[in-house]
C-alpha cells in the first residue's frame, strides 16, 4: 500500500462572522449534552470492553489495494488532517472503511466529552478504573501480569501480545490495547486510561495469597524481552520499508539474562556549568514558551509560560523544570553541593559527638533530648577559632572537618566568582559569625534600645584602628536595626561586610543592607583607604569585630559573642545552605544580590512596556514574587515575600503543629515509598535492578570512619549527595518543611520543637520512610552510573548513524539534553569513565560492570561536576525530591505549608511525574508508570495485611479492602504519577451524591478530599469528637463512648498508626459499642 502524503489542501481563512456563527452553534450543541451522553462517550473511548468486540479483527490483505487520490479523498472526508495517518494501517478497502468508521465515531465521542467540560475528567478516569477486562484478565491468571506494551499500531501490539500469551501471562496491556484499536488515540491518551488497568496482577496475586514469585519472574523476563523485540522489529521494518536502512546494517547483540535494555530510551544528564544570565536578557524576547502552558502549577512552569520574555529567559537559571529539564540550574547545583558537603561533614561530626558523649557518660536519651549536643557544638566552635583550646580528640576531629569544608567553600566561591569573596585569604581558624536575631531583640528589650548598637560600635573601634566614633555608631545602629527587622540574623551575604576588602562591593552591601547611607558609606571607604603603620596591607581595608569585647550593664556582663550562635553545627548548616546558594547562582551568572535585582528591574520594565496596561504590571509583579521566593529559598533563607517574620509565635507554632502531625500519622508512610522502586527500575529495566542487587548490602553498611562500604555509592554520596537524607537531617537541625534554616527564640515553643525532633526521627525510621528512601536513592544512583558506563563503553543495539536519517537521533539528543547532557560534554564524561573508572566484565550481561568511579582521580573537573549533577538530577527525578522551582508559590507561605502538608509530593508529582512522562512519551516513561503502579499495588496489599492483624473481623476486612477493584484503585492512587487526580475525584464525588472512590488509599489514613485530607483539619475534627466522648463519659457514668470516638481520641497520640501499635489499640476499642449510648 502506498500512502499519498502529498495530497494536502490549504483551507481558506474564515472570516469573523463565520467564526462567531460557529462558536454560537457549538455552544448550543454543548447545552444538549447530558450526563448520560458524556458517560457513554467516556466508556466508549476509555474502557476496553467497548472495543473488545472490534479488537484484533482479521482483515485479509489485498495485494492489489492501492490508496489512490480518489480513495484518499473518500476515506479522509470530514476528518482532520492530523488523523489521516490511520490509513497507514489499512491492508484492504474494507479495512480502510472500518478504520474510517472508528475515527468518525471517536471524533464524535471526543467532541461530546470536550463539550461536557471539566466534568468529563472524572468520568474518563472512572471508565479507566472500572475496567472489567483488565480486572478479569489479571484475576484469572492469579495475579501474574506482564509489563505494558506501549505502542500505537496494531501490528506491533499484536506481535507483542502473542509473545506474552506464549509465556502464559495475562493481558496487563488492556489500556495500550485501546491505543492500538482507537485510531485517534496516541500515547498521551494512555495516561487517562492507565488508572484502572495499571498492572493489578502482582497485587491481586498477593490478595489471593498465592506464591507466584517464580511465575512472575519468568513471565516478566520473557514479557520484557518479547515487548522490546516487537518494538525493535517494528522500527527496523519501518526503516527498511522507507529505505532508511538495510537489514544488514542493524546491530542486535545478545543481551543475556533479563529484560532487554533500550539505549534509545535511557535518559542521560550532564549539567552545563557557568552561564551568564545578564548577557542573555537582551535576547529574552526570543525565548519560547514552556510546555503545557496554563495547566502548569509550579513556579518554574508558570514563569516559563509568562508573557514576559525576560521571565522566561531568567527562569532557566533559577529552578528546575520538572517537565523539561535542560541545563543545570542554581537550584540543582545548590542542592547537590549542599547535600555533598553536609554528608561529608556528618560522617565525622555525628560519630565525634557520639564518642564524646559516651566518654562523658551521657546516655542515649540525654544525647538526643538534652542540651549536651549544643555544648559539644560550642566547644567545637572554640577549637575552630582558637586551635588548641581543646585536647579532646573528638572535638578536634569535628573542628578539623569543619575547617576543611569551610576552606573548600571559600575556594568554590572564588572560582565561581561570588562577588566579595575574590580577595578573602584562606584562614583555617575562620568561624562564620551567625548573628542571632532573637538575641538582638531580647537584649534590646532587657537593656534598652541603645545597648546593642553601643556594644557593636565599641567592638568595631577596638578592632579597627582609626575608625571614628561617628562611623562606628552608624554601623552599629544599622546592623542592630537590620537584624532586628529581619528576625533571622545576619546571613552569609551580609556577613561579607566583615570579610571583603573590595571597597566598592563593601559600599554596595552597606547601602543595600540599609546599614549606612550613601554618604556614610563613602566616608567609611575613605577612612579604610588610610593605612596605619604596621598593619598588613591586605588587612588594612577590612572591617573587623572584637568578638570578645564585653560591656557591663544592670549588673550583667555582655559580650559580642552573646549576640551570636556559637553552636558549630548550627553555624555550619546555616552557612553552608546560604553559601552553596550563592556559589550556585554565581555559576549561572548571578554573582550578587545586585545582579538578581537587575533582572527583576528588567522584568518590571518589560511589564510596563507591554501593550496590556495594568495587566502587564501585574504580570511583572507576580513573576518577580516567584523569582524573589526562589532566590531567597535557594540562598537558604525564608522567602520575605511570603513570610514576614519566620520567628513569630504564629509561624513557629505552625511548624510545631506540622511536626506533631508528622509523628501522629506518618508512621506507615514507608509503604508509600515502595512505589518509587518502579521509577528506579525504569532507568535501565529489570536488568539494571538485577545488576545492583549484589551491592545492596554494601550500599547500606558503613565502615568505621562513617563512609559507605560500596565504592560507587560512597563516591555518589561524597560528590553528589545521593542517599544522605537520614544522615544530614539530624535531630537538632532547625530546618523547616522546605529545608530552610530557621532561628528560634529559646522559649517554650522552641523547646517543644526541639523535643519533638527526635520523635520525628523515630517516626521516619519506624515507618521505613528514611531507610527505604536512602536505599532507593542509592540504588537508582548506582543504576544511573551503570547506564552511563554502558554508554561510555558503547553498548548499543541499533546503528545510530542510520537512525539519523529518520530524525530519531534528534529525539535522543533532546532526551540527553533534558538531563543537561550535550554531546560534547557527554563525550568528555565517557572519556573519563573509560580512563579513570574501575570496571570488570559483567558475568551475566554484555558489557562492563562499574566497580569504582574514582571521581577524585578525574582530571577533567568540569566533566566530573557535570557527571555528578547528571546522576543527581536523574536520581531526584526517579526517587522524587521536591526542588524549589517545582513548588507552587503559595506552598511556601506558612498557611500554604499547613494546607499542603503530606501532599507536597503529590502536588509536585503532577509536573515531575505526570506531565514529565507525557512530555517524554516513550517506553521508559510508560514503563516507569507501569512499574510504579505495580509496586504501589503490592505495597497496598502488604499494608492491608499488616493492619488486619488482631482484628476479629479480619476476613471481612481483607475481603472488602483486597477486592480487585480496591487494589486497582490503590495501585493507581499510590503510584508516583497519579498526582492530584485521586484527590480531585474524591473532592468532587460528594457533589454527585457519591462516596469517595479512594477511601483506603492513603498510608496515613487521612481522607482523600482536599479539605478533609488536611492533617490539621483532621486533627481538629478528631480532637473534637474524641474529647466530646470522654467529656460526656466523665459527666455521665452511664454514657458509653463509641468505637468511633475512641479511635478519634487514639488518633491524637504520637505513633498511634504505627504497625503493631495501631493493631493493639484497635483491639482495645473493639469492645466499645459501634455508636455512643447511655445505659
Amino acid at each position: 500500500m502506498e500512502l499519498k502524503a502529498d495530497k494536502i489542501e490549504l483551507a481558506r481563512p474564515i472570516n469573523l462572522l463565520e467564526e462567531q456563527e460557529a462558536e454560537l452553534a457549538y455552544e448550543k450543541e454543548k447545552e444538549k449534552i447530558t450526563l448520560s451522553d458524556a458517560t457513554s462517550a467516556a466508556f466508549a473511548e476509555d474502557n476496553a470492553m467497548s472495543w473488545i468486540y472490534n479488537g484484533f479483527e482479521d482483515h485479509e490483505p489485498d495485494e492489489n489495494f492501492l490508496l489512490n487520490d480518489e480513495l484518499y479523498d473518500e476515506f479522509t472526508k470530514d476528518i482532520p488532517l492530523e488523523y489521516h495517518d490511520f490509513l497507514e494501517d489499512a491492508v484492504s478497502k474494507p479495512h480502510a472503511e472500518k478504520l474510517r468508521e472508528r475515527v468518525l465515531q471517536s471524533l464524535e465521542n471526543e467532541k461530546t466529552l470536550a463539550g461536557y467540560g471539566w466534568s468529563a475528567i472524572p468520568l474518563r478516569l472512572a471508565a479507566a478504573t472500572i475496567d472489567p477486562a483488565a480486572i478479569t484478565a489479571t484475576v484469572l491468571t492469579e495475579g501474574v501480569a506482564a509489563p505494558f506494551i506501549w505502542g500505537s499500531k496494531a501490528t506491533r501490539l499484536a506481535r507483542a501480545f502473542r509473545g506474552l500469551a506464549t509465556g502464559g501471562v495475562s493481558s496487563a496491556a488492556i489500556e495500550s490495547y485501546l491505543v492500538s484499536q482507537n485510531p485517534i488515540k496516541d500515547p498521551y491518551d494512555i495516561l487517562y486510561a492507565a488508572g484502572g488497568g495499571m498492572l493489578l496482577g502482582g497485587a491481586i496475586g498477593g490478595a489471593f495469597g498465592k506464591n507466584s514469585d517464580k511465575a512472575f519472574d519468568t513471565a516478566l523476563k520473557k514479557g520484557m524481552k518479547d515487548v522490546e523485540e516487537a518494538q525493535v522489529a517494528d522500527l527496523k521494518q519501518s526503516m527498511i520499508n522507507k529505505n532508511i536502512a538495510t537489514a544488514d546494517e542493524f546491530i542486535t547483540p545478545d543481551t543475556g539474562v533479563g529484560a532487554a535494555e533500550n539505549p534509545m530510551s535511557r535518559p542521560i544528564q550532564i549539567g552545563e556549568l557557568k552561564r551568564g544570565a545578564e548577557a542573555d536578557i537582551l535576547e529574552a524576547s526570543d525565548t519560547p514558551m514552556g510546555d503545557f502552558g496554563s495547566i502548569r502549577i509550579d513556579m518554574i512552569g508558570q514563569l516559563k509560560n509568562s508573557e514576559l520574555g525576560t521571565s522566561r529567559k531568567l527562569s532557566q537559571f533559577y529552578g528546575e523544570d520538572a517537565v523539561s529539564p535542560g541545563e543545570s540550574t542554581a537550584d540543582l547545583i545548590k542542592t547537590t553541593l549542599t547535600r555533598s558537603l553536609t554528608a561529608r561533614y556528618y560522617n565525622v561530626y555525628e560519630d565525634s559527638y557520639t564518642n564524646w558523649a559516651k566518654s562523658n557518660n551521657i546516655g542515649y536519651l540525654k544525647r538526643k533530648w538534652s542540651s549536651k549536643r549544643s555544648e559539644f557544638g560550642r566547644q567545637v566552635a572554640d577549637e575552630i577559632e582558637f586551635p588548641g583550646s581543646s585536647t579532646n580528640p573528638n572535638i578536634v576531629n569535628a573542628a578539623q572537618r569543619q575547617r576543611v569544608i569551610f576552606k573548600e567553600i571559600l575556594q568554590k566561591a572564588k572560582e565561581s566568582g561570588v562577588k566579595g569573596f575574590d580577595d578573602i585569604p584562606e584562614d583555617l581558624t575562620y568561624f562564620s559569625h551567625l548573628w542571632d536575631g532573637y538575641k538582638f531583640t531580647e537584649m534590646r528589650n532587657k537593656y534598652g534600645k541603645d545597648f546593642v548598637p553601643s556594644l557593636l560600635s565599641q567592638s568595631l573601634i577596638r578592632a579597627n584602628p582609626g575608625l571614628t566614633q561617628e562611623l562606628a555608631d552608624a554601623i552599629g545602629k544599622g546592623m542592630a536595626k537590620n537584624i532586628d527587622a529581619r528576625n533571622i540574623g545576619m546571613d552569609a551575604g551580609m556577613a561579607r561586610i566583615f570579610s571583603t576588602s573590595n571597597r566598592e562591593f563593601l559600599k554596595d552591601v552597606l547601602i543595600e543592607e540599609d546599614i549606612l547611607t550613601e554618604l556614610e558609606a563613602d566616608n567609611l571607604i575613605k577612612l579604610l583607604d588610610f593605612k596605619p603603620e604596621g598593619v598588613p596591607s591586605r588587612a588594612k581595608n577590612r572591617l573587623k569585630f572584637d568578638v570578645n569585647y564585653a560591656m557591663s550593664t544592670r549588673g550583667d556582663t555582655v559580650s559580642v559573642k552573646d549576640l551570636m550562635n556559637r553552636d558549630a553545627e548550627q553555624v555550619f548548616n546555616s552557612y553552608v545552605s546560604q553559601m552553596t546558594g550563592r556559589i550556585a547562582f554565581a555559576q549561572k551568572g548571578i554573582f550578587s544580590d545586585a545582579d538578581h535585582f537587575k533582572g527583576m528591574d528588567r522584568i518590571r520594565e518589560e511589564g510596563g512596556q507591554l501593550e496590556l496596561g495594568k495587566k502587564g504590571e501585574d504580570i511583572a509583579k507576580r513573576d518577580i514574587r516567584k523569582f524573589n521566593v526562589m532566590y531567597d529559598m535557594i540562598l537558604g533563607r525564608p522567602p520575605k515575600d511570603m513570610i514576614q517574620d519566620p520567628t513569630s509565635n504564629a509561624n513557629r507554632a505552625a511548624r510545631l503543629l506540622m511536626d506533631y502531625n508528622f509523628i501522629r500519622v506518618m508512621n506507615q508512610v514507608g509503604f508509600a515509598q515502595v512505589a518509587e522502586l518502579g521509577n528506579a527500575i525504569s532507568i535501565d529495566g529489570i536488568r539494571g535492578l538485577i545488576r545492583v542487587i549484589p551491592e545492596l548490602k554494601s550500599m547500606i553498611k558503613r565502615t568505621s570512619n562513617g563512609e559507605l562500604q560500596d565504592p560507587v555509592a560512597r563516591d555518589m554520596e561524597a560528590f553528589g549527595g545521593i542517599g544522605v537524607d537520614r544522615r544530614i537531617h539530624q535531630a537538632m537541625n532547625r530546618y523547616d518543611a522546605h529545608d530552610i534554616y530557621v532561628q528560634g527564640r529559646g522559649d517554650f515553643i522552641d523547646k517543644a520543637g526541639l523535643a519533638i525532633q527526635p520523635l520525628k526521627r523515630i517516626t521516619a525510621d519506624m515507618s521505613g520512610m528514611a531507610p527505604i528512601t536512602a536505599g532507593l536513592e542509592r540504588a537508582a544512583g548506582r543504576i544511573a552510573v551503570q547506564s552511563l558506563t554502558d554508554l561510555a563503553f558503547g553498548i548499543k543495539r541499533i546503528n545510530f548513524k542510520k537512525l539519523g536519517k529518520s530524525g530519531i537521533d534528534q529525539d535522543i539528543a533532546k532526551r540527553m539534553e533534558s538531563f543537561g547532557l550535550k554531546p560534547e560534554m557527554a563525550q568528555r564524561v565517557f572519556d573519563q569513565i573509560r580512563s579513570k573508572a574501575v570496571t570488570s566484565p559483567s558475568t551475566f550481561f554484555k558489557g562492563r560492570k562499574i566497580k569504582r568511579t574514582n571521581l577524585d582521580a578525574w582530571d577533567d573537573i568540569e566533566a566530573r561536576d557535570a557527571f555528578t549533577l547528571a546522576v543527581s538530577r536523574w536520581t531526584r527525578q526517579s526517587i522524587q525530591q521536591n526542588d524549589v522551582g517545582n513548588l507552587n508559590v503559595h506552598m511556601t507561605s506558612t498557611m500554604g505549608k499547613i494546607i499542603s502538608q503530606f501532599r507536597t509530593f503529590m502536588l509536585v508529582s503532577y509536573s515531575k511525574q505526570f506531565l514529565h512522562n507525557i512530555k517524554r512519551n516513550d517506553f521508559a516513561a510508560y514503563s516507569a508508570m507501569m512499574y510504579s503502579s505495580f509496586f504501589a499495588g503490592l505495597s497496598y496489599v502488604a499494608q492491608t495485611h499488616a493492619n488486619s492483624l488482631l482484628r476479629d473481623d479480619k476476613r471481612e476486612f481483607l475481603d472488602e479492602r483486597l477486592s480487585p477493584l480496591e487494589i486497582g484503585k490503590a495501585a493507581f492512587q499510590r503510584s508516583s504519577w497519579a498526582s492530584l487526580f485521586p484527590a480531585l475525584i474524591d473532592t468532587g464525588m460528594p457533589f454527585f451524591g457519591e462516596d469517595p472512590m479512594f477511601s483506603y488509599g492513603r498510608t496515613t489514613g487521612l481522607a482523600t478530599g482536599f479539605l478533609s485530607g488536611i492533617p490539621s483539619v483532621q486533627l481538629i475534627d478528631t480532637a473534637y469528637k474524641g474529647v466530646q466522648g470522654v467529656s460526656r463519659a466523665l459527666l455521665n457514668d452511664e454514657y458509653q463512648v463509641s468505637q468511633a470516638q475512641g479511635r478519634a481520641l487514639k488518633s491524637l497520640i504520637p505513633f498511634q498508626n504505627a504497625v503493631g501499635i495501631k493493631n493493639v489499640m484497635n483491639k482495645m476499642f473493639e469492645d466499645l459499642p459501634e455508636s455512643a449510648k447511655v445505659d
